[in-house]
């Protein structure tokens, strides 16, 4: 498993999401690791924390979709950053934000993902994308719901 967790702090500022790794053999009781597998930076993407991940498996190669995307061999990692796939499009539904959801993978060779999406305002939708092997966006709801 793939879990967002955020530093305590009492200084508001110094509170930042990373994404830990953690196993169960019950599915209810689980171990983490002691050190984050994704920490924020250095990019600008992610700077400010790494948010909501969500995993894919393609091809025997896990991609975990967070405030953006990495690649690696095992569930624990080493995660290799890769370029981010969902981005903000100008002046659309989806301009500002964006907050990645769950994979469908009825399609194994065209897996789709629900997003939040917001505009500047924080008008939030939620809008889909899909993709085509290994994992490229292939189509992309465009028109405001």
């Amino acid at each position: 498993m793939l879990v967002r967790a955020v530093n305590r702090s009492g200084i508001a500022s110094d509170k930042v999401a990373r994404i830990y790794h953690g196993v169960s053999s019950t599915g209810t009781d689980f171990a983490m690791d002691d050190q984050p597998v994704i920490l924020p930076g250095p990019g600008e993407l992610d700077c400010d924390g790494c948010e909501d991940p969500t995993l894919a498996l393609s091809n025997g190669i896990y991609y975990v979709y967070y405030t953006g995307i990495a690649r690696a061999d095992l569930m624990s990692g080493p995660w290799a950053v890769q370029e981010d796939l969902l981005k903000a499009r100008h002046a659309a539904w989806d301009s500002w934000h964006l907050s990645t959801g769950p994979i469908l993978v009825s399609n194994a060779q065209r897996p789709s993902m629900f997003y939040n999406g917001a505009t500047q305002d924080a008008t939030w939708r939620i809008g889909w994308v899909e993709f085509a092997q290994p994992l490229n966006v292939l189509w992309r709801g465009a028109k405001t719901p």
